[in-house]
């Protein structure tokens, strides 16, 4: 990236006119400050973020009849087995009572275009952190909180659940803190 300040300054006599050569292919972004005008240039190699597709909505499953949300960042069969099995075990039918988002492993879900979607008042989260979320807040694995007028829960995905008897315990204690 490169990025290019042009001062008009106070005593400038044509502050409209602007001229930039480029000598090379970019995407350009032009903002205006006051008498400053900042252009950036971002070249292919450059990494800007995707951003996802805001409603998620080939990736939801259920039908949602408790708000109840659910993320789970692992795409195999066996991830989803082990959390219908977990939920189950709390009251909580994964299928009817869930909106269910299925994920890979580090891809970037639109979590709050999400959220309005659905009209969560819980949220499960296995796998994904709040920064990976872009939540901007601090959390504990395994401890319930409220935000945003919502409940939420992280833990950790299935794969490191399942096998694990001291995590699965306390996943367990916190979904009978919120469900039971």
């Amino acid at each position: 990236m490169q990025l290019f300040q042009i001062n008009f300054g106070k005593y400038a006599k044509n502050k409209r006119c602007l001229k930039i050569k480029v000598n090379f292919d970019a995407i350009c972004f032009i903002f205006i400050l006051k008498h400053c005008v900042w252009v950036m240039f971002f070249s292919e190699q450059d990494q800007l973020y995707k951003i996802p597709d805001p409603v998620e909505k080939n990736r939801r499953q259920g039908e949602n009849g408790r708000n109840l949300m659910v993320v789970l960042y692992d795409d195999g069969p066996e991830a989803r087995s082990f959390i219908e099995k977990v939920l189950s075990a709390a009251q909580v039918d994964l299928q009817r009572d869930t909106a269910f988002f299925t994920l890979p492993p580090g891809e970037p879900m639109a979590l709050q275009a999400a959220l309005k979607s659905v009209n969560a008042e819980t949220v499960l989260l296995f796998g994904p952190s709040a920064d990976q979320l872009g939540l901007g807040i601090n959390t504990r694995l395994y401890a319930p909180f409220e935000w945003q007028s919502r409940r939420w829960l992280f833990a950790e995905a299935p794969a490191l659940l399942e096998p694990d008897r001291t995590r699965k315990g306390l996943l367990w204690k916190a979904l009978q803190q919120m469900f039971l």
